[in-house]
């Protein structure tokens, strides 16, 4: 009988030190695939009529920027960022969208972005930047009562509005767009290691150990880093968020069931990819959102990858259209 209880004691133990082990392990770093990136066609845009950022006030008193592009429109797109950098780099569409008075457009800098955030890469809470997007759209509904709200994103900044569908405020939003998004480290849009850019690392064990510990309500390691970005050399401005905390990575992608955040795009939701997207696969998205949703799913022309769409004319015919329509 105390064979068999020293038995499920150890087991007990070793369950619980688990995730412990897992949270201590460390990716190996790998090598660009030099093949992919020489590939890619260079993302230049001009910046010299770049909006200047305003903030915001969010519900823990902290203030976040943004900027924002009027039209004669009232369409208001809120268009989120990628893993690694704010806002600035959606200019371009942004202005497009702005100057045919497509849609008014605000591009914010989420928690742990932008030129000086209290903590680069981190946040407070998981979850904490839906309440921080919340808090924007209350604030432009207050301004514009009548204003159809649309949130967009790119990359990473896709990925942040499918989990913010699944949110308590899903229905804040009157429709999605999608702009090669991101969806989890384990959907079938991603590449294999080998077919990857390998410019994002993503400590797997870590993140599951952290899952673990945070079922258990053990919370006191989530600021622990679990994402980390490898930013070219001459493509950096000195401003990048190039590692995020479990809590961030977390806040920012609809988790490991992406499947029921999938199914909470019940409003008209238009994704739009490149068919040379060198992040995910642009062919996998019809079969995995047919799945879960009726989502507008439209491959853009062969030579356009992961950046270069934001700035392609089909991008914003293609956005311009589906806006007329909603």
């Amino acid at each position: 009988m105390l064979t068999l209880i020293s038995v499920i004691v150890v087991l007990l133990l070793l369950c619980l030190l688990l995730p412990f082990i897992l949270i201590m392990l460390k990716p190996k770093s790998k090598p660009f695939n030099e093949k992919v990136l020489a590939a890619l066609p260079k993302f230049k845009q001009d910046y010299s009529t770049l909006s200047e950022r305003s903030s915001y006030a969010t519900r823990d008193g902290s203030r976040l920027d943004y900027r924002y592009y009027p039209a004669d429109s009232r369409t208001v797109v809120i268009l989120l960022h990628g893993i690694s950098i704010d806002g600035q780099y959606l200019h371009g569409l942004a202005e497009l969208l702005s100057r045919n008075d497509i849609a008014q457009v605000y591009t914010p800098d989420l928690r742990g972005y932008g030129k000086a955030p209290a903590r680069r890469g981190d946040c407070d809470y998981i979850g904490q930047l839906d309440d921080d997007l919340a808090d924007l759209i209350e604030i432009i509904k207050e301004q514009q009562p009548d204003a159809k709200i649309v949130l967009g994103g790119h990359s990473a900044g896709g990925g942040t509005v499918i989990r913010f569908a699944g949110s308590q405020y899903g229905q804040l939003i009157q429709a999605y767009l999608l702009l090669a998004p991101a969806v989890s480290p384990n959907a079938p849009i991603n590449y294999t290691e080998e077919e990857s850019t390998r410019m994002v690392t993503v400590n797997l064990p870590r993140i599951i150990g952290l899952t673990i510990l945070n079922f258990l309500g053990i919370k006191r390691f989530n600021h622990l880093k679990v994402l980390s970005i490898n930013k070219l050399a001459e493509s950096s401005d000195g401003f990048e968020t190039l590692a995020l905390s479990y809590r961030l990575t977390t806040s920012r992608m609809p988790g490991l069931k992406y499947q029921d955040y999938l199914r909470a795009l019940k409003q008209p939701t238009l994704l739009l990819i490149g068919e040379d997207d060198e992040e995910f696969k642009a062919n996998a998205y019809e079969p995995l959102f047919r799945q879960y949703n009726k989502a507008d799913i439209r491959i853009l022309p062969k030579g356009l990858s992961h950046d270069t769409m934001l700035l392609d004319p089909h991008t914003f015919n293609a956005v311009k259209q589906w806006i007329y329509k909603i």
